[in-house]
């Protein structure tokens, strides 16, 4: 796992996780790492606030780009669209309009709201500002996969027809993001116990994008919409 993700995941297994009655460990890994199709100039970085909560601020390294990007100004949020080098790919950043807002917008959030407000995109002049982050996260899947409609998976005597007679244990899942001026690298890795052509143009349409407080962010295949990482920032020093 730890060669598949370039050292990103290490010990997703942890140790006493397998015992006697192991019978079986399923992993899955995945790695990512793209140039952004426009950098961000390190030399613009600079130490700005980032309001983790609607009274409370930290110091960020805050990247600066000034560019045509596709945006989507809504009255609760923006979103934005920022490719990568290989154009069916790109990062899409939903900020909410409130310091405070992060949480409407994670319920709100669903695969098919998320393709309703991607087809309101116009192309914008923006005034980008987002804070570098790294951060790494893992989880175990239990409750959230039982509370999905999966708890039988987890109880003995699960149905795994034409397999194991055995049930699952857990499902654990960490992830690995960094995101900077030159681009994203990211990895993920879950185990479990048992486009446009032709030249640019400058849009007549401004707007400034100040990623200064909590947001949401994924990454999108554009080709097939399948969404290949999701995460929050609300704070770019969490680590």
């Amino acid at each position: 796992m730890e060669k598949e993700t370039r050292g990103k995941i290490k010990n997703l297994v942890p140790p006493g996780a397998v015992h006697s009655t192991t019978r079986l460990v399923l992993t899955n890994a995945i790695y990512f790492k793209a140039a952004w199709s426009d950098r961000f100039d390190s030399q613009a970085t600079k130490k700005e606030d980032f309001w983790t909560t609607a009274k409370s601020k930290v110091q960020a390294d805050m990247m600066h780009r000034n560019a045509a990007y596709d945006l989507v100004d809504h009255d609760t949020f923006q979103l934005l669209d920022l490719p990568y080098e290989v154009n069916e790919l790109s990062m899409i950043v939903i900020l909410p309009r409130k310091k405070n807002g992060l949480k409407e917008i994670e319920r709100t959030f669903k695969q098919a709201n998320l393709d309703d407000w991607l087809k309101l995109k116009k192309p914008h002049v923006v005034d980008v500002k987002l804070p570098r982050f790294k951060f790494t996260a893992k989880f175990a899947l239990k409750p959230t996969l039982s509370g999905m409609g999966m708890p039988a998976a987890f109880m003995p005597g699960a149905d795994f027809s034409g397999g194991s007679t055995g049930y699952l244990h857990d499902v654990l899942h960490q992830a690995f993001v960094d995101v900077n001026e030159k681009g994203t690298e990211a990895a993920a890795a879950t185990g479990s116990f048992l486009e446009t052509f032709g030249q640019p143009v400058r849009p007549n349409l401004k707007a400034n994008f100040h990623a200064d407080h909590p947001f949401l962010f994924l990454i999108r295949d554009n080709r097939t919409g399948s969404i290949l990482f999701v995460g929050k920032v609300s704070s770019p020093l969490a680590g």
